[in-house]
């Protein structure tokens, strides 16, 4: 067998072993979905996925041959009933909003902590995500623990600390209740204003006052593109007006402005790069770009893309440093799986299947298009990028089709 034979047998082999992980996510995502689609099947489903992963358990410790593949099979299973569990356990606070007396228009208000950015909507409001904590109907008072979503016009913000991710917030309007598959149990329009009562804790303001300054200083530069920097740089969206988003829009670039894998790609480069200065062994280098990547969540606000991203990236360093480097699909694989496990409602996540879909389009149909068709005839660093570029945009085009918002 030549050099080249061997090459080839073992990049095959790569392939494969890469592809194992691929049913761990379509069958988290397809449980995660569901279960968050049909919030009363949650527990049915979690409970059968025990019994399952349970029944795998006892059969591989009988079995004499064939053990990895049923383990596999196992842990696979286990994850998904972790994704449901997540579900059910969440049912007994999200079930407390339907005994509330929210209809007719009454007025309702809500003390909350915001849990993301503040983005301004294409009709000029606010809009946050935020967990309450009490729910206030008239005379009564609930304590609860449930997502919700607000909005409001900037005019009717009042309160010094500023409004931003980890504030302590009081909103007081009307409310919608939401419906499956939403992560928001209530949408509350506050005609009646908000008041910022605390400003975000450490490390949290120190993000604010980071990503604040720089708007700031982008603002003086000459727009449009001073009003973009932020949203390249940071995600911070603020500046970018009605009229400048739908031209962003229109020529299919408003993905610019959101914050993904180049931006932590970028980020881990650096901190690779500083530690390897400083003379750091592996496990430094390592340990410095986790530490850039949790800390950059934190600084652009925790969108699907972002931790999407954070996560393969943690997943593939933790694989360097024990020197089995991940491939690419079975990162992302993996990245997503324990993603779902964590929060099922990025399920239904537009902008978190956009950023796993488009890294799956690099990653699988890309390479094969490039080597297959461009490699052999063209080689070169114009056609090599439009191949990529090209398999991505086919990839991710069946999710834009559906439309909707990037959340």
């Amino acid at each position: 067998m030549s050099a080249g034979e061997a090459r080839t047998g073992f990049a095959r082999g790569a392939a494969k072993r890469d592809l194992r992980l691929v049913p761990f996510a379509v069958g988290s995502w397809a449980v995660a979905y569901a279960a968050i689609s049909l919030p009363a099947a949650a527990l049915p489903i979690a409970l059968a996925l025990w019994l399952g992963a349970g029944a795998c358990v006892v059969v591989c410790v009988r079995m004499e041959r064939g053990r990895g593949v049923l383990a596999l099979v196992a842990a696979g299973i286990a994850l998904a009933a972790v994704t449901a569990s997540h579900v059910a356990l969440a049912q007994a606070d999200r079930g407390i909003v339907a005994t509330l007396e929210l209809s007719g228009g009454r007025a309702v208000a809500l003390e909350v902590t915001v849990t993301s950015k503040v983005e301004v909507t294409s009709r000029g409001e606010l809009r946050f995500d935020a967990d309450a904590w009490q729910v206030d109907v008239g005379p009564s008072h609930t304590a609860v623990r449930i997502p919700v979503t607000i909005t409001v016009a900037p005019s009717a913000v009042s309160g010094k600390p500023a409004l931003d991710l980890g504030s302590t917030v009081w909103a007081a309007g009307t409310t919608m209740l939401t419906a499956a598959p939403d992560r928001s149990v209530l949408w509350l329009f506050a005609s009646r204003g908000v008041e910022v009562r605390a400003g975000p804790p450490w490390p949290l303001s120190v993000s604010a006052d980071t990503r604040t300054a720089f708007v700031a200083r982008a603002a003086e530069l000459p727009a449009p593109g001073g009003d973009l920097l932020p949203g390249l740089a940071v995600g911070d969206t603020r500046a970018v007006g009605p009229e400048l988003d739908l031209a962003m829009k229109t020529s299919s670039l408003s993905h610019l402005t959101a914050v993904s894998g180049a931006n932590c790609a970028l980020v881990v480069g650096i901190a690779f790069a500083l530690a390897a200065l400083l003379g750091a062994a592996r496990w430094g280098r390592v340990a410095s770009g986790i530490a850039a990547l949790m800390a950059f969540p934190v600084l652009v606000t925790p969108e699907p893309s972002v931790v999407r991203a954070a996560a393969m990236a943690t997943i593939a360093m933790l694989a360097v440093l024990l020197g089995r480097t991940g491939a690419g699909i079975g990162v992302l694989s993996l990245a997503i799986t324990v993603l779902l496990a964590a929060d099922p409602w990025l399920a239904a996540s537009l902008g978190f299947a956009l950023s796993a879909a488009a890294t799956a389009g690099l990653l699988v149909p890309a390479g094969a298009l490039h080597k297959s068709w461009v490699a052999p005839r063209r080689p070169s660093t114009t056609t090599s990028t439009c191949a990529f570029s090209s398999a991505t945009r086919v990839v991710t085009t069946s999710f834009t089709a559906c439309g909707g918002e990037l959340r």
